[in-house]
């Protein structure tokens, strides 16, 4: 009798023992996997690739010499202006170059010693103002332009950084330090440099590719695809940085060669942005000009117009790139995740220790995933940081995920 006894207490140990085991594995490796429902962002976009047409003027430069281009891409020049100074030696080109660096930090610390004071005395203001400087700096450098001006609004946030803190700097001494230096570096060319003189009114580009008579405005809007895939398939930049020329008019063009799917998104007058793989350009609005197919070879090709221009985009030419048509702003959902339920497509959530469906209010979707809108209130719907059945076995509104 003791003995059946003792048996049936280490059965129900054991058995206590298992069920523990049980549940914690259930725990720890649960039939499901959730994820959390959150703010997802993303551009309905194709990918393109094309040729920017504008239309251009080279500057025609019959002396010889070093050439140091005295106008920044994307400069607006008048006629007549120069643009750029020919030096008759690389030695007088080079103290010519310390000569205007040295004239330029100077320039920079008279209008530090004439500034009388700072604009802010608030710490936080100077250092996001600091900040954002240092980014634009970085940037400049990346891009090969801007750069001085750039600097100079770092040092300016550096000195009022000094300034405020009580530590005040006089530079007399230090502007009349780089007059001593300048000596060093002798105005050899003074009589014998020539100038360069802009032709017409227009925006600087410091080097010409070659294709500044074929791939004007004017060809934009004549060219065919057939026209565009010859210049795509084999294209030839000719890159000279001892040219120059001026682009005549802010307008220009972008021809984009497309899939023909593509193609039927389009219309003209259509507003639409712009992105280039390779440049700091950021988002281009654009315009619709023209829209053509070729069906039979698959490919389509897009005319946008745009009116900005600037530093960053003078020199681009031949660029690939993605248009982007619309941004949307939801909870990402991937399609494995979704289930039918009562006619309606949803998911299925983890709710406390039972599942639960909500409904989608889809505004996007690929081949993989789903957007849908952010919902506040209607308790039906998906909501931020609902947990998300993404895998599970036997999974049915009502079940119990504790078991």
């Amino acid at each position: 009798m003791k003995n059946s006894f003792k048996i049936a207490i280490i059965f129900l140990v054991l058995l206590i023992g298992f069920y523990v085991v049980f549940q914690v594995y259930n725990i720890a490796n649960p039939s499901y996997k959730v994820e959390v429902a959150s703010l997802y962002q993303v551009t309905d976009s194709i990918p393109c690739e094309g040729i920017i047409f504008r239309d251009e003027v080279v500057v025609s430069i019959t002396s010889e010499g070093v050439i140091e281009y005295t106008a920044q891409n994307g400069d607006k020049v008048a006629q007549g202006s120069i643009v750029a100074k020919m030096h008759y030696s690389p030695s007088a080109a080079k103290n010519d170059l310390a000569r205007s660096l040295i004239s330029d930090r100077q320039s920079m610390y008279r209008d530090f010693a004439s500034a009388g004071g700072v604009v802010s005395t608030n710490y936080s203001s100077l250092n996001t103002t600091l900040y954002k400087n240092l980014l634009d700096l970085s940037g400049s450098i990346d891009r090969f332009t801007g750069v001085d001006s750039a600097y100079r609004k770092v040092a300016s946030s550096m000195y009022n950084f000094m300034t405020v803190s009580g530590n005040e700097y006089t530079f007399g001494g230090l502007i009349s330090r780089l007059e001593d230096r300048k000596a060093n570096y002798p105005n050899d060319d003074a009589q014998n440099a020539s100038f360069v003189h802009a032709p017409v009114s227009g925006y600087f580009c410091n080097k010409t590719d070659g294709y500044e008579d074929t791939a004007t405005r004017e060809n934009a809007l004549q060219i065919s695809i057939d026209e565009l895939n010859e210049m795509l398939n084999n294209r030839n930049e000719q890159i000279n940085i001892n040219r120059c020329k001026l682009i005549t008019n802010y307008s220009w063009y972008y021809v984009a060669r497309i899939s023909s799917s593509d193609a039927e998104r389009f219309y003209r007058g259509m507003k639409v942005n712009l992105t280039f793989d390779d440049s700091a350009v950021g988002q281009i609005p654009v315009t619709v000009q023209r829209v053509e197919t070729d069906p039979d070879k698959g490919t389509a090709m897009v005319v946008l117009s745009c009116l900005n221009l600037n530093a960053d985009i003078t020199d681009l030419r031949f660029e690939t790139g993605k248009i982007n048509f619309n941004d949307y702003k939801g909870i990402r959902v991937d399609r494995s995740a979704l289930h039918e339920y009562e006619g309606e497509f949803g998911v299925f959530i983890k709710y406390g220790t039972t599942i639960v469906f909500r409904e989608l209010d889809i505004i996007y979707e690929t081949d993989s995933y789903v957007v849908s809108s952010v919902n506040t209130s209607d308790s039906s719907k998906l909501r931020l940081y609902d947990e998300i059945i993404v895998e599970g076995k036997d999974l049915y509104v009502g079940k119990d995920l504790s078991r």
